[in-house]
């Protein structure tokens, strides 16, 4: 297994960690009741670097991972967050021992901001994290799903202590982070944790670029998603922590590490993937309702807020108006709508894109073509 520094610290990580979300935030807890051995199995495969959070199954992922690396404590880096609801002081500092218990533990290696919530000052949410920091409950301090101006908030409000992570999603569909974020972690020994790692099983968009993975696959006897991971655990500074329920999958994962792509194979990927990001008018986006996860399906209910989403598509409206926007939607094709488009990812920041700009301007968007 290929290691990596945490940041500017002597923790090493696993390049190719561990994710345990599968799914979301919706998945039912029942399913990481067989998720103790697919977690050991990775651990044997050297994949010693484990992310986890409360928002996983309610708490099930913690517990999940805890139980899987009981009497293996020693072995592994863990890493989990502290949700955007839960960023006041006192908040914090009572997630972060909920956490502790869930798991098993005494300690947290990397605690992170999963999201960002512009009502609670980020000075605050640092204090508390710092203070877990001096009494030994946490190691480093992380943050999850952060723009490039958020991150640097952060950074003052650590300082003089430093960050040590920013997860973000990364792959070879959705490469928005190259946009500034990657080079600016890269240059200030910022560890990159890239979650989806293999857009969601897509690995990339369209057949042309699963074509070119899939001829450097054969030609290492390689799987393609052994092949997108080893892309992007090349880029310095980045680890990836793929998702599965397969111990299958998992050794594959870890086999990643264990070759390598050659300088012209690496730039053939970043050419053909290069990031294909579109102007989208608004009008032409249509937002399906997903029964398993309650969400606004109109403007009104996006502005009313009722399901208290934090932050809400309005203080995301007002950060976009700022000029601060996290990263392109996601969309697909429609069916059996008049629209042109549907939302797969990202629909609270498409309702926020309209409350600060109405219909007048397109949004920044990822098409994702039919594989």
């Amino acid at each position: 297994m290929l290691f990596k520094d945490l940041g500017r610290t002597s923790v090493r990580l696993s390049a190719v960690g561990q994710g345990t979300g599968l799914g979301g935030y919706s998945t039912n807890p029942s399913t990481y009741d067989d998720m103790v051995g697919v977690i050991r199995a990775g651990i044997d495969s050297g994949m010693t670097f484990i992310d986890t959070a409360p928002a996983y199954g309610d708490g099930s992922s913690e517990i999940a991972v805890g139980r899987a690396i009981a009497g293996r404590r020693n072995e592994v880096v863990l890493a989990t967050k502290v949700a955007s609801e839960n960023l006041t002081f006192d908040e914090v500092i009572a997630s972060a021992e909920a956490s502790l218990k869930r798991i098993g533990t005494d300690h947290i290696d990397l605690y992170q901001i999963h999201w960002s919530n512009p009502t609670v000052p980020i000075a605050e949410t640092i204090g508390a994290m710092a203070e877990l920091v001096s009494s030994g409950k946490v190691g480093q301090i992380g943050v999850s799903n952060f723009s490039l101006g958020e991150l640097k908030a952060a950074e003052a409000a650590l300082a003089p202590n430093v960050l040590a992570a920013v997860q973000v999603e990364y792959n070879l569909f959705d490469r928005s982070i190259e946009d500034a974020l990657l080079s600016y972690c890269q240059n200030a020994g910022i560890s990159v944790i890239a979650y989806s790692p293999l857009h969601r099983g897509l690995i990339a968009s369209g057949a042309r670029q699963l074509d070119v993975i899939e001829r450097i696959a054969t030609a290492h006897d390689r799987t393609p998603a052994q092949i997108a991971l080893r892309w992007l655990i090349e880029q310095d500074r980045v680890v990836v922590i793929p998702n599965t329920s397969r111990i299958e999958r998992v050794e594959q994962n870890a086999e990643a590490a264990d070759f390598d792509l050659s300088e012209s194979e690496i730039d053939e990927i970043d050419r053909v993937c290069a990031l294909q990001q579109s102007l989208v008018p608004t009008d032409s986006i249509f937002v399906k309702i997903d029964p398993s996860r309650p969400f606004y399906g109109n403007l009104e209910e996006a502005v009313e807020n009722a399901l208290g989403l934090s932050p809400s598509p309005k203080e995301l409206a007002d950060q976009i108006q700022a000029g601060d926007f996290l990263k392109p939607v996601r969309l697909v094709p429609a069916k059996n709508t008049e629209a042109k488009y549907e939302v797969r990812g990202g629909r609270l920041r498409y309702w926020a894109w309209i409350i600060a700009h109405g219909n007048d301007v397109p949004i920044p968007a990822l098409i994702e073509e039919d594989n």
